[in-house]
C-alpha cells in the first residue's frame, strides 16, 4: 500500500496528473448563484456562537457501528488516481448523512460513493468528459446541490469499495455520458441542501461547530508526518482535494483536522486519541495550522456541506 500512496504522492509533487486545470470562473458563477454562497451569510448566528473542539468522524464512526455491528472500523479510502475531488466529497456526504441521523433522526443507509461525485461534477457540471485525470471542488460541489448522493450499495459495491468505486468514476468521467439516468435518479433524493463557500479560519470553525464538513481544494498539500503536537506543516505539492473535519486547540491556538484520501499515509503524533481512542483515523488526519488552512482558503474553492437541516445552530447536547 505504502508504495502505491507514495505513487500518487509523486503525481501531484511532480505535476504528472495533467489534463485538469483549476476552473476560477465555474467557482466564481457557483458562488455567485448558489444560494448560499458565503457562510457567514448563511449561517450568521452560528458565527457569533463561540468554537468548541470538534471532531466529525466520530459520527460516523457511530452510525456505521449502528448499521453493520460493533466490530465495524473505518478502512482508510486508498486512492490510485486523480480522483481527490470525488473522495473527498464521499468522506464529506458520508459524515453529512451520519450527523443527520443524529440531529435530525433521518435513517442511516450506508456510505456513499465516489464515482457520480467525481463523475458526475466533470460531465454533467463542467462538460469535461475524458481520460484526464483531475476535477474542481466546485463542479462537485454544483453536482451534490443540483443532484444529490449516491450510495455504494445502490451501485451494487461494498460498503468498503475502494478500487472498483475509483475505476467506475474513472470510466464515467471517461465516457460523454457520465453517471447513468437511473443514479441521477436516485441521487435527487437524497441532495446536499447547501454548499457555501467558506473563505475563512472564523468560518470553518463555525461550520464545524454546525457539524458540517468543509471540502477543501488547493496546491497546498501537508506532510504525512507529525510533529510533537500532531502538526504537519504545508508545502506547495500540486492540486488536490481533501476536508477538513475537526479543530482544537494547541498552546491556544486553532489547529484543523485534515483528512487525506491517500491510504495509511500519516504518521507520529496523534492529537484527536481523547475523540477517536481506537485510533480508528490516525493513518488519515494530520492537524494543519490557523496560518496554513488560510493559505488554503485562498483558493476560493472550499465550501461547508449541509444536509436536511441547511447551515443552523447546533444544540451541544449532539456533539458526541
Amino acid at each position: 500500500m505504502a508504495n502505491n500512496v507514495n505513487f500518487i504522492a509523486d503525481q501531484y509533487q511532480q505535476g504528472l496528473i495533467t489534463g485538469w486545470k483549476p476552473d476560477a470562473a465555474h467557482a466564481m458563477r457557483f458562488a455567485a448563484v448558489n444560494r448560499t454562497p458565503v457562510f457567514a451569510l448563511a449561517s450568521p448566528i452560528a458565527m457569533d456562537t463561540p468554537a468548541q473542539t470538534i471532531f466529525l468522524p466520530k459520527y460516523l464512526s457511530k452510525a456505521c457501528r449502528e448499521l453493520h455491528g460493533k466490530d465495524w472500523r473505518y478502512k482508510p479510502q486508498f486512492q490510485k488516481r486523480g480522483t481527490c475531488v470525488g473522495q473527498s466529497h464521499k468522506t464529506g456526504t458520508d459524515i453529512v448523512m451520519a450527523v443527520n441521523r443524529f440531529i435530525a433522526g433521518t435513517k442511516f443507509v450506508g456510505r456513499s460513493c465516489v464515482a457520480a461525485n467525481y463523475a458526475g461534477g466533470r460531465v454533467e457540471i463542467a462538460h469535461q468528459a475524458g481520460t484526464w485525470d483531475g476535477s474542481n471542488g466546485s463542479w462537485t460541489a454544483d453536482w451534490l446541490t443540483q443532484y444529490g448522493i449516491v450510495m455504494l450499495k445502490e451501485l451494487g459495491l461494498p460498503e468498503d469499495s475502494t478500487d472498483a468505486d475509483e475505476a467506475l468514476a474513472v470510466k464515467w468521467a471517461a465516457r460523454g455520458e457520465g453517471v447513468p439516468a437511473e443514479y441521477e435518479a436516485v441521487a435527487k433524493q437524497k441532495p446536499i441542501k447547501d454548499a457555501a463557500l467558506v473563505q475563512t479560519t472564523a468560518e470553518v470553525r463555525a461550520a464545524l461547530n454546525s457539524l458540517c464538513y468543509v471540502n477543501i481544494c488547493s496546491s497546498l498539500i501537508p506532510g504525512a508526518r507529525r510533529d510533537a503536537d500532531g502538526v504537519s506543516r504545508m508545502s506547495n505539492q500540486g492540486g488536490h482535494s481533501t476536508g477538513i473535519v475537526g479543530c482544537r486547540q494547541v498552546r491556544n491556538e486553532w489547529v484543523y483536522a485534515y483528512m487525506q484520501s491517500w491510504g495509511d499515509w500519516a504518521s507520529g503524533p496523534y492529537g484527536w486519541l481523547e475523540h477517536d481512542p481506537l485510533k480508528e483515523y490516525a493513518t488519515t488526519i494530520v492537524d494543519v495550522t490557523e496560518s496554513d488552512l488560510t493559505a488554503v482558503l485562498r483558493s476560493r474553492d472550499c465550501y461547508a456541506l449541509t444536509g436536511v437541516n441547511g447551515f443552523a445552530v447546533i444544540d451541544p447536547i449532539y456533539f458526541i
